[in-house]
């Protein structure tokens, strides 16, 4: 379902500028040119042109990178069933597959499903080795935290919140085995050399642009600070809050839910005495903020 309504007329609308403006830099790739793909995710520009070979140009050849992202997040709250349990991995998947602002991101040639995509990998994988420490878990996280920061600015920020979960962890007194393996892990010489590697190849279009490196890897993060210099936007500051609660605002309703029953749960209780975070609440939030997402739109 979450594939086809990605796949579905594609190019029913035409490429706005900013789509435009990739299309052609990965459309001149193929050429043999070597487009500046300033302000531009080189995975999206140089993942396109691998599309556009075996492929005719035109809109949906452009979207398809994302389309096919998009679709992949689907699946993986299929790696997570023994947290959110079966009702409410199938009810993640859903959200997923039918939320109006995952839908609108994978039909668009825009780097914000590639950071999406990248930054849920990168949790599935972090968990699953917490569970279950194989070497292949930390490689294919590896490989996420590639796609995350290379999407677009917004990346960066979700690195900021993941380690700032890890730092939550720590200042508990409490962080797991598992999760104290996960930081070690990162201080592998043969695990940095493999992300290094990933993110220089797929930046510079397998070596051919030289020129990316600084456009896939610095000029997101140098954009995303920037947006914190006063005057940075035209936009009005509530805008991108207006955004969320217009197209997802259960998700913003049950969010504050969560973030109030994680503070609650951090009181002293009996060991006897279960977390109020647990049992069928998650469950309830997604089935409901589906419903109302797709009333909505």
């Amino acid at each position: 379902l979450g594939l086809a309504v990605r796949l579905f007329q594609l190019d029913a609308w035409p490429l706005s500028a900013s789509e435009s403006r990739t299309a052609l830099a990965a459309w001149l790739t193929v050429q043999g040119y070597r487009p500046d793909t300033w302000g531009m995710s080189s995975l999206l520009v140089y993942g396109t042109a691998l599309g556009v070979v075996p492929l005719a140009a035109g809109e949906a050849t452009a979207r398809l990178v994302p389309a096919l992202l998009g679709a992949a997040l689907v699946g993986l709250p299929w790696f997570l069933l023994d947290r959110l349990g079966r009702a409410g991995g199938l009810a993640a998947a859903v959200v997923l597959a039918l939320s109006p602002s995952f839908v609108f991101f994978s039909r668009s040639l825009d780097g914000g499903i590639v950071t999406a995509a990248g930054g849920l990998g990168l949790l599935v994988c972090a968990l699953r080795y917490v569970d279950k420490p194989r070497p292949a878990w930390l490689y294919t996280g590896a490989a996420c935290l590639a796609l995350l920061v290379m999407g677009d600015g917004s990346g960066w920020a979700t690195v900021a919140v993941l380690g700032a979960g890890l730092g939550w962890l720590a200042l508990r007194g409490r962080p797991s085995a598992g999760w104290l393996s996960v930081a070690a892990a990162f201080r592998s010489t043969r695990l940095l050399t493999f992300l290094a590697a990933l993110l220089v190849l797929m930046s510079t279009g397998l070596l051919t642009n030289l020129g990316g490196l600084q456009h896939g890897l610095l000029d997101p993060l140098l954009a995303w600070l920037a947006g914190f210099l006063p005057g940075a936007s035209a936009l009005p500051w509530s805008y991108h809050l207006t955004n969320l609660l217009t197209y997802e605002p259960l998700l913003v309703v049950f969010s504050a839910i969560a973030v109030g029953l994680l503070v609650h749960d951090m009181r002293p209780r009996r060991d006897e005495e279960p977390p109020e975070s647990g049992g069928r609440g998650l469950f309830t939030f997604l089935g409901l903020w589906t419903l109302a997402s797709l009333i909505w739109t």
